[in-house]
């Protein structure tokens, strides 16, 4: 009989490597958005030819960017799914270090293995999987404080959230929060100059690990003064757009049928479910009479905090961004056999009902695919068919096979004879409102600054994208009449009025229709 693997740090490895590549199997050739991913995929193009986020196009911080741009050197290629494998390698560090944390709480392959998937299952979309790892990391960070408070530790920690900073800008306000309360409830009952010393060392720590964004700031013309308008308009429209918080009683209709009522029913009470876990978990550390585990500790001061994000926008999206605390601090909570089971069987039940309907996450349709095209005795034609059964079409996205809805594929093939017969190489083109994806496909430049027309934006601002347009003689747009919401403030005419009119009023619709909603106009 052979004797179990060992837990060792390079199993461990191994087991999330292999994890990641069957999920890279699973859905890495699956979906495509041309908004949200189109964004990450055309910034992450325009900083591998040497652009700077932030300062020369709309983007997130830097560093995400810095990170894809890599792998697109790397790669030597900028398609799609050159990026997902950026995504994926980052992937693989945060299931790696989240494997180390289940090790101090499991003991066993099958709860290492189980625990490793259900993590691995809300790491979605791809584009997005920088926030679930980074606030993985940081409950890392958070264990080894707690387990060893040593200077060194301490100074690293501060060095990870200086560059998560530089990741997001909310992970380093939420994780130097938690951090610095983390701190105060360690040290509360020790020498006061201790715990001025430790933050001192987090402090210290912050910048260190800020500092490209600080050279940056510092050395980068004309960086600076976008930064700091980008910063106050944010603070003024803010990040995201409210929502209401779909509680499980205002998902009751069972006009949907069973399995989306379920589905809705299950998402509303996570939004129950992982604030009151945090309220039991600070309880506990308030009023402890035993002592209880750092991985514990470390995810109700993270996952606490991280519920403004939660609630930022509340939809199925950001429970999954910020969910790690929730599981990994419910399965340190009870070493009792019975307690794990049950807890066991809660996550399960959560992960199948709330992603039954999920977008973007494609984990299961690949499988339920071969099933159905009996892979190990016919492929090819067969599993084509089952794919299109579930809405999705092979579509080559700028030389990569992917597939995807079939929506956004009509709109790509439609494209595809318009840009080689009709927009020359040297031709610019305008996209809006949200569709930022397509100058990755087209290989444009955008000839404005913002990429994805969301918030309204003052009169003076769109004067200078008029000008813009007026400089770089641009002889082509593309229109959407799209809003996100159900919200008609946000129509493009209204968000961005005297773009709209300039574009009106110096454009004429082509007669080739690409999309219902949308408008393709040559300069007059």
């Amino acid at each position: 009989m052979l004797n179990r693997p060992e837990l060792s740090t390079r199993n461990l490895l191994a087991l999330a490597g292999l994890l990641v590549l069957l999920a890279f199997f699973l859905q890495g050739d699956v979906g495509f958005s041309l908004a949200d991913e189109g964004f990450l995929w055309y910034g992450t193009i325009r900083t591998a030819l040497g652009e700077i986020p932030v300062r020369d196009f709309q983007s997130y911080e830097p560093g995400r960017y810095y990170w894809g741009a890599l792998w697109l050197k790397l790669l030597r290629n900028d398609g799609i799914m050159a990026l997902r494998i950026s995504q994926a390698v980052f992937q693989f560090a945060g299931l790696s270090l989240a494997l180390l944390l289940l090790r101090r709480v499991v003991r066993s392959w099958t709860g290492l293995i189980f625990g490793a998937i259900i993590l691995l299952r809300w790491m979605f979309p791809m584009w997005k999987v920088y926030e679930p790892v980074i606030l993985i990391v940081a409950i890392y960070f958070a264990v080894l404080i707690i387990e060893e408070p040593s200077r060194v530790r301490h100074l690293a920690a501060g060095i990870f959230i200086g560059l998560a900073a530089f990741f997001g800008r909310n992970h380093g306000l939420y994780c130097g929060v938690a951090f610095v309360l983390l701190l105060v409830y360690l040290n509360w009952t020790s020498d006061k100059r201790l715990l001025l010393q430790r933050l001192g060392l987090l402090g210290i720590g912050v910048v260190i690990g800020y500092l490209p964004m600080l050279l940056m700031l510092a050395f980068v013309p004309g960086f600076r003064e976008q930064f700091a308008a980008d910063l106050l308009f944010n603070l003024k429209y803010g990040t995201n757009l409210p929502l209401p918080v779909p509680w499980p009683w205002r998902q009751i209709d069972l006009s949907v049928g069973a399995r989306e009522l379920i589905n809705r029913i299950s998402v509303g009470t996570l939004f129950l479910l992982l604030p009151a876990f945090y309220l039991f978990a600070l309880a506990r550390l308030v009023f402890r009479r035993t002592s209880l585990h750092p991985v514990f500790i470390a995810s109700a001061f993270l996952g606490a905090v991280y519920l403004h994000y939660t609630f930022a926008r509340p939809q199925l999206y950001y429970i999954a961004w910020t969910i790690p605390p929730f599981i990994l601090g419910l399965l340190a909570f009870s070493s009792e056999h019975r307690k794990r089971v049950a807890i066991w069987c809660v996550l399960a039940v959560f992960t199948i009902t709330a992603l039954e309907f999920a977008q973007e996450n494609y984990f299961t349709i690949k499988v339920k695919s071969f099933a159905k095209a009996k892979l190990m005795r016919s492929y090819g034609g067969d599993f084509d068919q089952a794919m299109n059964a579930q809405g999705l079409i092979k579509t080559d996205v700028r030389g990569d096979t992917v597939w995807i809805l079939s929506d956004t594929a009509t709109m790509l093939n439609r494209f595809k004879p318009i840009e080689q017969d009709l927009i020359n190489s040297d031709e610019a083109i305008l996209i809006a409102p949200y569709l930022p994806g397509l100058y990755a496909v087209l290989q444009k430049r955008s000839p404005v600054w913002e990429i994805y027309f969301l918030f309204p934006r003052p009169r003076e601002e769109q004067k200078v994208m008029v000008q813009e347009l007026e400089r770089k003689h641009v002889s082509w747009a593309f229109v959407c009449n799209h809003y996100v919401d159900d919200r008609r403030e946000l129509e493009f005419y209204r968000t961005h009025s005297v773009l709209w009119e300039y574009v009106g009023e110096n454009f004429n619709p082509v007669s080739l229709k690409i999309d219902p909603r949308c408008e393709l106009m040559h300069r007059q």
